[in-house]
């Protein structure tokens, strides 16, 4: 099967968007959330996201100061859960660091 690569900035838009609705950031609950969108979505072909692609997306969210950790818990299961919140400044950051992209990442 072969493996499809993610528009990052698309889901990286999508976790601030589910931010400010007032979702909570976690790795599960952001895998879950677009999963379902994904899931009524009209496409043929549906490229779901998984735990290291999300994963990935909020470290670099962190990063460039979207998100910040607001608390870790321990799941029934005995992992660790980061519960994420999103910083003031968050979508003006997310709107400049959309603007200069493709010169940051460059190939």
């Amino acid at each position: 099967m072969p493996k499809k690569l993610h528009n990052k900035l698309e889901l990286m838009k999508e976790v601030i968007e589910l931010g400010v609705k007032g979702e909570e950031i976690t790795v599960y609950n952001i895998i879950r959330k677009i999963n379902q969108k994904m899931k009524h979505n009209k496409l043929s072909v549906k490229h779901y996201v998984g735990e290291q692609t999300i994963s990935d997306i909020i470290k670099e969210l962190e990063k460039i100061g979207c998100l910040k950790l607001k608390s870790k818990e321990m799941t029934k299961i005995g992992k660790e859960k980061k519960i994420y919140e999103l910083t003031d400044e968050a979508v003006k950051i997310l709107k400049i660091y959309e603007k200069h992209y493709q010169t940051i990442h460059k190939s």
